[in-house]
């Protein structure tokens, strides 16, 4: 319980990170709590709109499993090429092994970009139709690296976040 704790207070004080790391324990449960995944999605959602790239990852992993929401593999994949192209090692990885990229020399500096989502994307989300087709996400992101005359090779380094409390 002494992590959750710990957690609470970063979250109280805004930090994404805390806020992400509690939707992991109550995602996963934790001591005497089963786990309850429709609370971990809204703090997921809290952390990415808050542009944690954690909590997009596990937002993208919610939706691509149908964890606490619905199932939605366009949404997934969309998170998914956000939290890549701002250094997400993990996310990196996943896209490239569903095949949807190479290798990590498509990933762009995230440093040099603007975010490609709103906040009013985590908001609640409106029946979808099933006959939506992916949007260019990643096409977009890329066309603005080379506009910029950014070599979409050049690696991000993955950061670390380290939490002070």
């Amino acid at each position: 319980m002494k992590a959750y704790e710990w957690y609470a207070l970063g979250a109280k004080r805004g930090n994404a990170q805390c806020i992400n790391n509690i939707g992991l324990m109550l995602e996963t449960g934790f001591e005497q709590y089963d786990p309850n995944y429709t609370e971990a999605i809204k703090q997921y959602k809290v952390a990415a709109s808050m542009k944690n790239t954690d909590g997009i990852f596990n937002l993208a992993l919610a939706y691509q499993n149908g964890v606490g929401i619905k199932a939605n593999d366009i949404k997934a994949i969309d998170l998914l090429k956000q939290a890549a192209n701002q250094g997400h090692g993990e996310a990196q990885d996943y896209l490239i092994t569903l095949g949807i990229v190479r290798d990590k020399s498509e990933f762009i500096r995230a440093k040099d970009l603007e975010p490609e989502y709103s906040d009013d994307e985590f908001e609640e989300e409106e029946e979808e139709s099933e006959d939506e087709q992916p949007d260019d996400t990643f096409q977009r992101v890329h066309t603005k690296a080379q506009n910029r005359n950014i070599d979409p090779r050049e690696q991000i380094e993955v950061r670390n976040l380290f939490v002070n409390i």
